[in-house]
């Protein structure tokens, strides 16, 4: 039986190479001629080998199938072999008896298609693709050249190129841009575009062809096409003229062209400023984010420049004081490193309010001329104006008709329909009035929202004006120049709130203590207004009001001077305190918070420290003579007790004059003078009236006969006294009168005390003496200063300086430190290293001025006991028992 490619079936190879393989192969000879010829002619040249099993499968219907093991091959390529049972089959390919065949042997080494596809490694869906519908479907179209293949919904198709480029919305020329060379060139950023270039813009020059490119077309209603050019170039930029920004590149030279080529003209010019005081052409110049490099001052060709500085813009080290110009810096701040001029030129930055100006430039010294100019005292500038100017409202209707929401008015003006906004404010003309808001309206209907209120009074609801009272519409009642407003909360952090602090720091030299003098002067509030008389003007009401709840309306803590007033004028007030309900107008107190004086409200006036002792007392001294002296009279208040009114108080003045009656607070418990102060003599009109009610009298009895004798004992005597003798020698005069110690005496002798009697009086001697204190007291000192004197020249007040002596506290300069001893540091100015464009500071130790005092020894007045007595005599009671005596005597003869 010959083997043919024909008649070779499958082949399958065991794993590995090596083994038993299974032939297949197709035969019209049955079993009984293999079985006679004994071998298969040729089957090595097909690779047949020994143990090879073949299964033969016979064409012909009548011959079963079998197999044949393969014994020997011969050179000539001829095989034997034995045809094997199903014995011999279960031995080779089934050993254990299980019909599981290894792989080794043919088999997939396992029982079911599962386990048999995994073992060969075909798992479907893991190994092997899983049959779809949807591949067949692939597999079935035709493969034409560029086709795609899409899904459409439904199946998956081929379409070309174009079909699929407008099903992904990509069609060419449609779509997306076709390819075009000159497109590259204009891409890769040539400057030239060349004829190609221009003819595809339809341009016949580059600048012609960026012009068709150059278009801007706002997007907002009424908008007008122009050039994105004269778009872009509104505010030139200092990077369109090669500044670098890297910190490292000078950007002088860019930074000067900027400014040169921004086009600039003088904005203060009529009709809001009508001066003819010149000015510099104003522009403005934008400066993008950067570090940039500036090495010496922007030439601006003389130009007034805002450089506009980006938040993200720096200046390497200290050389942004080259930029020339005034920098704001959009929502920070704004800064004018260099003012001059008058009005804007003056001023770091304004906010103006009213006047029905859209563009009013600052009010610093707004002068009309050079020659007006030259009138004016100062130069000013100033970092920061409110300038608040009242103005008319927009509509005055001097009649209206209501309804609850309504107000029908004569037809308002073009202009006036033009200013109206939402949310005006309109108040009526009534007494009282009502307030609306402006919501919607015609010419002559103005509706508010909700409807009209009453003025103070909303609780009352929406009320219905009455008719024919007019109104006014934008009315601006009250005007603030600045309103700071702090609100401390209690859901806040912050533990302080200053509602505006002026910081004042004078580096230059001391200012005097004189308010004329104008050297180094610094103020830290002004609060100015028109002279007194200015033609059109009318005064003011108050500088400075403190209102609402305070501790204190006013603080000046640690000055020289707290609180100064100085006037040119006769009949004007100092100071005037206001107090209701009988509370403090006046608190003076020092600095260990001990009151020194108090004036209330209601007139009171307390003087002196009510928990401190003063051993000197406390005085009001009065100077009328020029001279001078400490006083030329004084009232002095000393000593005193728990008990009120047991004080001393001493009026030194040479003459007391009373314009009405002189009486104790007490009655009957006072005495005039002592017996250590005297009065030298009494003049009087009438003699002294004793009290002799009989109401008040009790114990009522006849003079007894041993008083009256023992008044008969003394003697009446004439006398000079000692101290007029002292002062006047020989021409002191003669006195007649009684000695008391003769009648102390005279009654002593028979038993009796006249001071029980009541006829004599003795006190302990007093006498005033001079103590040397020491106290401290400032130092003064005569300076010569410069000043203003103010006088009416015409219709104009002039300045004129002047030269003066002013007394004023000596002061002296000392260091100041922290707590720890340690100096406190403060920038000053080091003007050797400082030029006109860069100024330079260092850090030095912080000095402060105090007054000068001295200790001086102070005289002082004071009482004290000599240790004598002074004896005296009641005369009434003396004349009264010599009246007794001798109404006896003469009883008796």
């Amino acid at each position: 039986m010959a083997f043919t490619q024909a008649t070779l079936g499958v082949i399958v190879q065991p794993i590995g190479g090596e083994g038993m393989r299974f032939i297949s192969y197709r035969t019209d000879d049955g079993q009984a001629t293999v079985t006679a010829t004994g071998y298969f002619a040729g089957a090595g040249e097909y690779g047949v080998r020994v143990n090879d099993l073949i299964f033969v499968s016979p064409i012909a219907a009548a011959f079963d199938p079998y197999i044949l093991v393969v014994d020997s091959v011969d050179t000539a390529g001829d095989a034997t072999g034995t045809i094997g049972d199903d014995e011999m089959l279960k031995s080779i390919y089934d050993p254990n008896g299980d019909g599981i065949f290894a792989i080794a042997q043919g088999g997939t080494n396992a029982s079911t298609a599962a386990g048999a596809r995994t073992n060969l490694g075909l798992e479907i869906g893991t190994d092997v693709q899983a049959w779809n519908a949807a591949l067949d479907d692939i597999s079935g179209l035709a493969k034409t050249d560029s086709n795609i293949i899409v899904g459409n919904g439904t199946n998956w198709v081929a379409e070309s190129g174009a079909t699929a480029r407008a099903s992904l919305g990509l069609t060419i020329g449609t779509d997306v841009q076709a390819y075009d060379a000159n497109l590259t060139t204009l891409s890769s950023g040539t400057t030239t575009l060349g004829t190609t270039g221009l003819a595809l813009l339809g341009a016949a020059t580059d600048d012609a062809a960026i012009n068709v490119l150059d278009q801007f077309t706002p997007s907002y209603t009424g908008g007008v096409a122009r050039t994105l050019r004269s778009k872009i170039e509104e505010i030139p930029s200092v990077k369109d003229f090669g500044a670098v920004g890297d910190g490292v590149t000078d950007d002088t030279a860019a930074f000067s062209a900027a400014a040169q080529a921004a086009v600039a003209f003088d904005t203060l010019g009529p009709p809001n400023n009508t001066s003819t005081v010149p000015r510099a052409d104003t522009c403005a110049v934008r400066v993008p984010a950067g570090d940039y490099n500036l090495t010496s001052l922007v030439d601006v060709n003389n130009k007034n420049v805002t450089w506009i500085l980006d938040n993200g813009a720096r200046f390497a080290g200290t050389i942004s004081d080259f930029l020339n110009g005034r920098t704001m810096r959009p929502g920070v701040h704004v800064t004018h490193g260099y003012p001059y001029g008058i009005l804007d030129d003056a001023a770091g930055f304004t906010v103006t309010f009213g006047g029905g100006y859209s563009d009013k430039p600052s009010p610093i010294t707004g002068v009309a001329s050079p020659a007006a100019l030259a009138d004016y005292a100062q130069r000013d500038g100033v970092a920061l104006i409110g300038a608040a100017y009242s103005q008319a409202a927009i509509a005055d209707k001097s009649t209206a008709n209501y309804t609850s929401t309504t107000a029908t008015i004569a037809a308002l003006s073009a202009d006036e329909l033009l200013r109206l906004r939402k949310g005006t404010v309109i108040e009526t003309k009534h007494s009282p009035k009502y307030i609306g808001v402006l919501e919607s309206w015609t010419s002559t209907v103005l509706t508010v929202k909700d409807g009209w209120y009453e003025a103070l009074n909303s609780a009352a609801g929406i009320q219905t004006p009455a008719n024919g009272t007019g109104l006014l519409v934008g009315a601006v009642n009250k005007i603030w120049g600045a309103n700071f407003v702090t609100n401390l909360s209690l859901a806040g952090v912050s533990t302080q709130a200053i509602g505006a602090e002026i910081s004042n720091r004078n580096l230059k030299g001391a200012s005097t203590s004189t308010v004329d003098d104008a050297t180094n002067r610094v103020w830290g509030y002004l609060a100015a207004s028109v002279a007194e008389g200015t033609a059109d003007h009318f005064k003011s009401q108050a500088a400075f009001v403190a209102r609402g709840w305070w501790h204190y309306g006013y603080v000046a803590d640690s000055q020289d001077v707290g609180y100064y007033y100085k006037t040119t004028s006769a009949l004007k007030e100092g100071i005037r305190l206001r107090s209701n309900f009988g509370g403090t107008a006046l608190y003076v107190e020092d600095t260990s918070n001990d009151r020194r004086w108090l004036l209330k409200g209601t007139g009171d006036v307390e003087a002196g420290t009510p928990t401190t002792a003063t051993g000197s007392g406390r005085y009001i001294a009065f100077h009328t003579s020029g001279n001078n002296s400490a006083y030329d009279t004084r009232i002095l208040a000393s000593g005193g007790s728990a008990t009120l009114g047991m004080g001393t108080l001493t009026y030194n003045a040479i003459d007391n004059v009373f314009g009405g009656v002189v009486r104790p607070t007490q009655d009957n418990v006072r005495t005039l003078g002592s017996a250590s102060f005297r009065w030298s003599e009494v003049f009087a009109g009438n003699a002294t009236i004793n009290t002799s009610d009989e109401r008040e009298k009790q114990d009522i009895e006849a003079v007894p006969d041993e008083w009256l004798d023992a008044w008969g004992d003394v003697r009446w005597s004439r006398y000079k006294w000692k101290h007029a003798v002292e002062e006047k020698g020989e021409t002191a005069r003669w006195h007649v009168g009684l000695v008391a110690q003769q009648i102390e005496r005279a009654f002593a002798a028979r038993g009796l005390d006249a001071f029980e009697i009541g006829l004599l009086c003795r006190d302990p001697v007093i006498e005033t003496a001079i103590e040397i204190r020491q106290e401290e007291q400032h130092v003064f000192e005569e300076v010569e200063i410069d000043g203003l004197v103010e006088e009416v020249v015409d219709d104009r007040i002039v300045q004129r300086r002047t030269k003066k002596t002013v007394r004023r506290p000596k002061e002296r300069t000392l260091p100041v430190v922290d707590e720890s001893g340690v100096p406190v540091m403060h920038d000053e100015l080091d003007v050797e290293a400082s030029t006109p464009d860069h100024r330079v500071y260092r850090k030095v130790p912080l000095l402060s001025s105090v007054p000068v005092v001295e200790t001086v020894d102070v005289e002082v007045e004071v009482e004290r006991e000599t240790g004598e007595w002074r004896y005296g005599v009641r005369y009434e009671e003396a004349l009264a028992l010599e009246a007794a005596w001798t109404r006896r005597e003469l009883s008796r003869t």
